[in-house]
């Protein structure tokens, strides 16, 4: 009860002390190369952080994308906009946290400076002005796809790993690591399995569990998998599951509930991709899981939870051999679904790649879009009203839902512990964009 009591507070208070104001509609952010965001976070001031790469800033090029971070006032103003990383090959950032000193922490991957690969930090504060920059991992090809924070100082990231000068040396494993509030490595480890393995989301409960979510690939086929360690990287359990579906199920998400279980988003590989939602106990014993069909391809990419329990969930979709939109369901917290919806504005293609509550009335949906004029990506934002009837560009999607049967299945995994750290001299280079309203 203790533990229900403190996360509905956190919950509470981060869904309430603040409100915003932004303009309902849509917006794409973008310069003149391929722009794109991965992810957002909406901060207890109001502020939004939007986060991804982009190449726009250095006359494009595959080799040349940066870190790109986008800070936007309560109201969606742009305040400002810099790139991170090196002079060549592909920087991006996939996550970040607000420490309590109101420093950020950008999370990603790296290829720009150590000949490989490696898992990215970079440390600013509050303006953007950089403060510090490391690249963690072996020679190989090393990226963390999420960061959170310990109360005691430091932070825990998850992601993956692979040996090798090139990507098909060896198979990728799960990474996970642990840091000081400097941000020197506590412990570094690979959770290695028979096959690949991906690591995905992590959650800090009761400041003592580190949950972690991932997926492994056995015999061509896809299994997800939950982990529990303690704060010295100790193994407390690691459930592994099965579902029916030919090529297997894939994790994206996971968040912690109103009543203490974990949410978990992905999707199912058949003939076609169907979104997945799992319910778990906090021992990894599942509660409940749906599988959601539509005509074509679909995937849930984030997940979030509204105030009044009801559950959010974005991604992507398929609607033809090129075109796609990006899907918003709504359920309720038995996973069954309340309102299905899409976004495919100025019949270009669009996903999405994260949800945010940004108050009571309105949420944020981020991700990318195909710029008309011509085949560039700009990051895409659309800030709808939760009960309104449906908006320009917005329309029903069909969703044919039922139960999942999952089971509990045996797969050893082992851990390496691994070595690499190195203060990197990042670049920050300021990254003019242009905003293109779509009415």
């Amino acid at each position: 009860m203790t533990r229900y009591l403190f996360f509905l507070m956190l919950f509470l208070f981060y869904s309430t002390s603040f409100t915003q104001d932004f303009t309902i509609g849509q917006r794409v952010i973008w310069g003149y190369g391929v722009d794109q965001f991965y992810n957002a976070k909406v901060l207890p001031s109001g502020k939004t952080v939007l986060l991804g790469r982009t190449d726009s800033h250095r006359n494009g090029g595959y080799q040349n994308k940066d870190g790109w971070v986008v800070m936007l006032s309560s109201t969606g103003d742009t305040l400002w906009s810099k790139s991170y990383g090196g002079r060549s090959r592909t920087d991006r950032f996939w996550d970040m946290e607000q420490m309590t000193n109101k420093d950020f922490l950008f999370v990603g991957s790296s290829g720009s400076f150590l000949g490989s690969e490696n898992v990215y930090v970079v440390r600013t504060d509050s303006s953007g002005k950089l403060l510090a920059s490391f690249n963690y991992g072996e020679k190989g090809f090393d990226t963390a796809e999420d960061i959170e924070l310990l109360k005691g100082g430091g932070w825990i990231m998850i992601g993956k790993s692979k040996s090798g000068s090139q990507k098909s040396d060896y198979p990728f494993h799960m990474l996970l690591i642990r840091c000081d509030n400097n941000g020197q490595p506590v412990w570094m480890k690979k959770i290695e399995s028979e096959g690949e393995s991906y690591g995905m989301k992590s959650l800090i409960i009761d400041d003592n569990d580190i949950y972690i979510l991932g997926h492994v690939k056995i015999n061509n086929r896809f299994h997800i998998t939950l982990q529990c360690y303690d704060l010295n990287g100790e193994l407390k359990f690691a459930k592994t599951y099965k579902g029916k579906s030919l090529k297997g199920e894939c994790s994206t998400d996971m968040i912690l509930s109103l009543n203490g279980t974990i949410y978990i988003s992905g999707y199912t590989i058949d003939a076609t991709f169907s979104g997945l939602l799992m319910e778990v106990d906090l021992q990894g014993n599942v509660k409940n899981t749906r599988e959601y069909r539509s005509k074509k391809d679909l995937e849930f990419m984030r997940i979030t939870q509204d105030a009044d329990s009801s559950l959010w969930v974005v991604g992507f979709c398929t609607e033809g051999s090129t075109s796609s939109s990006g899907p918003v369901v709504k359920l309720g917290s038995d996973l069954r679904v309340l309102k299905a919806h899409q976004f495919r504005p100025l019949d270009n293609n669009v996903y999405f790649s994260t949800i945010r509550v940004l108050s009571d009335k309105q949420m944020l949906l981020v991700g990318s879009h195909t710029i008309p004029e011509g085949n560039k990506r700009g990051g895409y934002l659309s800030i709808i009203d939760k009960e309104e009837a449906e908006m320009p560009y917005e329309k029903a999607l069909l969703l044919n839902e039922s139960t999942y049967p999952l089971e509990l299945i045996e797969v050893k995994f082992q851990e390496k512990s691994i070595t690499g750290f190195s203060p990197v001299q990042s670049m920050v280079i300021p990254v003019t964009v242009e905003d293109l309203q779509i009415k």
